[in-house]
């Protein structure tokens, strides 16, 4: 009796010893596997990071191993998934494994990804059936695109494109082709440099004077935020007091607060939105911009309503500092600009550079001779199916 009883615990003591044993084995593969997934993904997001700065239309197809415990690799922007035609858009690569998602760094440039590691083959589904932990290899083709760089299978192609028939461009520079200044699209202008609203000259004057009354409407409210763009100092005052000896009625505020009556008024002026999200600016008494804020610039500008963006590269003396992008971007894409700003410059960005424009004949443009340019903002077109989102 005692003999069948050691015999059973022996039995029973083996089993255990083997569950335990296979257990720490699988999770060893288990985990095996979840490194070197990120291992690839890691890999994707450097690759991609290294094509942002490439020519447009360079390329490269490499091979990369995931496991099969990724259900699937996809792109977020912000956190959130835009997708059409089993394709993803985002600033961002992440994938599914086990459950867990697990997302690169943010990229250097936008990309655009072909769904490959959720697509169901017969080896994955045998391999699911039985329970197997196995690994995949893809083929992965990089290019670089305007709108950032597109990662897709075989036979795939990017669909980035800039629609800008819609859009005048009556002031650009010239930098390995023309690059916009000043730039129209129904009831938006947008102003891709602040020189010469810090260095007031005629100039200044004429082009303000142009654009409200191409606007039309005489209520205008100006908001700012850094120190050096004050409207309320010496000669932007003088140019501000003059429109209103003209009728127009002016409102200037400093972004210290939410703003919560975009409606009272015919015009909105916005001098580099969100610039102050930087701490390398210079600025005071600084109220990040809310999401509702600009959902309701974006309806004043559906309603019918007019606005004037100037932005900027943000560089000083040719150091550059990093201005806050965010809140002109959730605009742009709001009243449908096919691009975004992007972190460069363009146009006089040395020490000491000024560079003279080009201007083209336009109601915008009426009784301006020259218009000097100094680092100028730059902008990057957009995937086709971007949707603009509601900002949360």
């Amino acid at each position: 009796m005692n003999t069948y009883i050691w015999l059973i615990g022996g039995i029973l003591a083996t089993l255990t010893i083997s569950i335990l044993f296979l257990q720490i084995f699988s999770n060893m593969t288990v985990e095996k596997h979840r490194q070197d997934s990120i291992k690839s993904l890691d890999e994707i997001a450097n690759k991609v990071n290294t094509f942002c700065m490439m020519n447009v239309n360079q390329s490269s197809e490499i091979s990369l191993t995931f496991s099969s415990l990724v259900s699937n690799i996809f792109a977020v922007f912000n956190g959130n998934i835009t997708e059409k035609n089993n394709r993803t858009l985002g600033n961002q690569i992440c994938m599914n494994i086990s459950n867990e998602i697990y997302c690169s760094k943010k990229l250097n440039c936008q990309i655009e990804v072909d769904k490959f590691a959720s697509k169901k083959t017969i080896p994955t589904l045998i391999d699911k059936i039985l329970g197997k932990i196995a690994y995949r290899d893809y083929r992965l083709n990089f290019i670089k695109t305007k709108c950032g760089v597109s990662i897709l299978l075989k036979g795939s192609k990017p669909i980035c494109g800039c629609d800008l028939n819609d859009i005048k461009v009556p002031i650009y520079c010239e930098y390995n082709g023309k690059q916009p200044i000043l730039l129209l699209k129904n009831n938006v202008i947008l102003l891709a440099d602040t020189y010469n609203w810090i260095n007031v000259g005629n100039e200044t004057e004429t082009l303000l004077n142009n654009i409200a009354d191409y606007f039309g409407g005489k209520r205008i409210l100006l908001v700012f935020e850094e120190n050096i763009t004050n409207p309320e100092e010496a000669d932007r005052k003088n140019i501000l007091d003059k429109l209103r000896l003209r009728g127009y009625n002016i409102d200037v505020r400093r972004h210290a607060s939410k703003i919560t009556n975009f409606e009272d008024y015919d015009q909105i002026w916005l001098i580099t939105p969100g610039f102050c999200d930087e701490a390398t600016r210079n600025c005071q008494k600084y109220k990040r911009w809310h999401r509702d804020e600009i959902n309701e610039i974006i309806k004043f500008v559906k309603n019918g309503g007019s606005l004037l963006l100037i932005t900027d590269s943000g560089m000083r003396k040719a150091v550059y500092e990093r201005v806050g992008l965010e809140v002109i971007n959730k605009i742009l894409r709001g009243v449908d600009f096919p691009f975004d700003q992007i972190q460069s410059c363009v146009c006089a960005c040395r020490e000491g550079e000024i560079q003279k424009s080009s201007i083209e004949n336009h109601e915008l443009t009426k009784n301006l001779s020259e218009f000097d340019v100094n680092a100028a903002g730059v902008f990057r077109c957009r995937y086709q199916y971007y949707s603009p989102e509601t900002f949360t």
